[in-house]
């Protein structure tokens, strides 16, 4: 394994940082799960609703990377759900915006989000915003 497919294990446990992927999109979400897999433990669910079920049977996850346009629970209500749990609250979240707009970036930053990326992006980006949010979280 080369350095940069490392496994990314959290200090404090000595267990690889969980990550839940929530997209709506068969293919993508296939994509960007193969290529974060091969660092960290990936969660999947296809919407917010699918998302606050499979907390329930998951590990805590460190990093919650959601796609904001979703059919029967959308991102922003993912995480206004999220914002009511105890225990998930303070959760890192990225959001995956279709393109650049203000408007959506002001409205998720205000709800909590910490950072977002724009489709399409390479997948180096969204790792440098990964590894910066877990280790930022836990002070590494």
């Amino acid at each position: 394994m080369s350095a940069t497919h490392k496994k990314t294990l959290d200090p404090k446990n000595n267990r690889l940082y969980n990550i839940l992927l929530v997209n709506d999109d068969n293919n993508f979400i296939n994509k960007l799960n193969k290529n974060l897999s091969k660092k960290y433990k990936v969660s999947i669910a296809n919407n917010g609703y699918e998302a606050i079920k499979k907390l329930k049977e998951i590990q805590r996850p460190d990093l919650i990377i959601s796609d904001i346009h979703m059919p029967v629970m959308d991102g922003h209500i993912f995480l206004e759900e999220l914002s009511k749990l105890d225990n998930y609250y303070l959760i890192p979240f990225i959001f995956i915006l279709p393109s650049f707009s203000d408007n959506i970036i002001i409205k998720s930053r205000e709800e909590g989000v910490i950072d977002y990326i724009t489709k399409p992006f390479k997948n180096s980006e969204l790792e440098a915003k990964i590894e910066s949010l877990i280790y930022r979280e836990y002070d590494i």
